[in-house]
């Protein structure tokens, strides 16, 4: 049998896999390839599968107890076969990064339990389908020696005998802060020793250490910091000398910053809180040093949170869903927001973000008034799953070019107002526009409202550009049929006040692709509808 055939049949009992790597190595106990076994961890030559002939197996049941089921039994063959694609690097019999060993290599060459836990002093260690140290044949046992009050070979202590008469956790292993060891059957005993939490900030350390250390030894203890779900009220209120949350990270049931919590700490410059989920109103506002913010599992965010952070520059909330109002009001640095599921903003929430250039807001449903008033430097906006574009919510978004808000039923006064640079705006589901929606829209050059019934005072008044103007049919008359609404033009007398309309082409019965199918009256002229002179007047055939 050559190479080729171990591409699609079974593979040697101790031959790694990607290929035949290792055939024709004569490891000890190998076995040779059978050429009439179809190899089940196999797909085109390509090894699906890694082979660990160790692992003994007469059942999947037999790989499941070792391995967490993460393997599966070969039965054909009797040994375990690890799926390749849950670590791709694992069973390649390389040290890759991350790896603590790899088949048969270990780090450093590290082969007995106690080179790798000084808790253990016989047995080796093996490694496990994950690439990490597997301690299963290791164990502890009391030397005979231990008890002579001597230090022998194979002690670590004896009574209070120590190596280097050492007896402090910390010196003992790194990791521990405070407290002594003791000995216990000649073997190093942790039990009193504490890994205290690190601060880098001073004035989170401090309060840390007055409210959280309960039982007042100068350590605060993970279990210490376990008990810990909130910041206070008001806690660092003004506190010029805060600069950093990053100690935070360490409260993993840290859920909640309480109102005004770090309210006006003009000196903080980061946060750091990948556990908690609440952000309280007022919690970070006024922080005019603040320029960046992890919070991975915020899902609210309360009215005023952020106001006045000047020099943030970007947020990302991949988890937040409620925005409270002007919670980001004059962050006017703020480039870019991305927040994917978030479902509802409040008013004001991004009022005179001036910077602001790119909105990733696909699942918003609500959006309060104003919401991005004076967004100076927003071009586009693609709001699908909108449902009302409320009043001023888009006014003073002077770049704002392009707009893509295909479900919405109305459009609230001034919600558009002052969009200089908008050159054409469809609204396929509108129904109802109110007062200014497009005031001051000078360079807008169309409008398309198909399923429009109503429309409000001065709709269009300083749009001195707006050559193509599409309705629904929208007539002086009442109409009761084709799903029309009962509609009056005398009603909305100021609808097209201070607006050129002699130089814009009308379209009346845009929705004819919806359903409706009325031709609406005109005066006698043929181009007088409205109260109004237009340049033209015209209807989808």
């Amino acid at each position: 049998m050559n190479n080729k055939d171990c591409g699609s049949r079974l593979f040697c009992d101790y031959a790694l896999i990607y290929g035949c790597i290792l055939l024709g190595l004569a490891l000890v106990g190998a076995v040779g390839c059978s050429e009439d076994s179809e190899a089940p961890y196999v797909n085109e030559g390509i090894p699906a599968y890694i082979i660990y002939p160790e692992l003994k197996c007469t059942s999947q049941a037999d790989c499941a107890d070792r391995t967490d089921g993460k393997i599966l039994c070969n039965s054909k063959d009797s040994i375990c076969v690890f799926p390749s694609e849950y670590k791709l690097e694992c069973g390649n019999n390389k040290l890759d990064e991350g790896e603590m060993c790899d088949y048969l290599l270990f780090k450093d060459s590290k082969r007995t339990c106690a080179a790798w836990d000084n808790r253990y002093n016989v047995g080796e260690v093996s490694c496990s389908v994950d690439c990490t140290i597997d301690y299963n044949n290791c164990r502890y046992e009391k030397p005979l020696t231990c008890g002579n009050h001597q230090l022998d070979s194979g002690e670590e202590c004896d009574d209070n005998l120590f190596k280097n008469n050492i007896t402090s956790c910390a010196e003992q292993d790194g990791q521990y802060s405070i407290g002594n060891v003791r000995c216990n059957d000649c073997a190093i005993d942790y039990s009193d020793c504490k890994i205290c939490l690190s601060f880098i900030d001073n004035e989170i350390k401090k309060y840390a250490m007055d409210k959280w250390d309960t039982n007042r030894d100068g350590c605060l203890s993970r279990e210490e910091a376990a008990a810990v779900t909130e910041i206070p009220k008001n806690t660092f209120y003004r506190n010029g000398q805060l600069q950093t949350l990053e100690d935070l990270k360490q409260f993993q049931n840290l859920t909640t910053i309480a109102e005004g919590a770090f309210k006006d700490c003009y000196n903080l410059t980061s946060i750091n809180l990948p556990y908690a989920t609440e952000i309280g109103n007022n919690a970070f506002s006024g922080c005019i040093g603040l320029k960046t913010v992890n919070m991975p599992r915020v899902e609210t965010i309360g009215e005023e949170a952020f106001h006045d952070c000047h020099w943030l520059t970007s947020i990302e909330l991949p988890s937040a869903k409620t925005i409270g109002r002007a919670a980001f009001k004059t962050c006017r640095v703020l480039t870019s927001i991305d927040m994917p599921i978030v479902d509802e903003i409040g008013s004001e929430a991004f009022v005179d973000c001036s910077w602001l250039e790119n909105v990733n807001l696909p699942n918003v449903a609500l959006v309060g008034i104003n919401a991005f008033k004076n967004c100076s430097s927003l071009t586009t906006i693609s709001l699908p799953k909108l449902l009302s574009v409320n009043g001023g919510v888009f006014d003073g978004c002077e770049d704002l070019t392009s707009v893509e808000i295909p479900i919405a039923r109305d459009v609230g006064i001034e919600a558009f107002k002052s969009c200089t640079s908008l050159i054409s705006i469809e609204l396929p589901s509108v129904r109802y526009v109110m007062e200014n929606a497009f005031y001051g829209c000078s360079s807008l050059k169309s409008v398309y409202l198909p399923n429009v019934e109503s429309l409000s005072n001065n709709v269009i008044e300083g749009c001195t550009n707006l050559g193509s103007l599409s309705l629904s049919t929208f007539d002086n008359i009442q109409l009761n049929y084709d799903g029309l609404y009962y509609m009056d033009v005398s009603m909305y007398g100021h609808t097209f006040d201070n607006f050129s309309s002699e130089s814009c082409t009308l379209t009346l019965n845009a929705n004819k692709k919806y359903g409706g199918s009325a031709t609406p009256n005109v005066e006698a002229d043929g181009v007088t509808w409205g109260g109004v002179k237009w340049k033209a007047i015209k209807y989808v055939d």
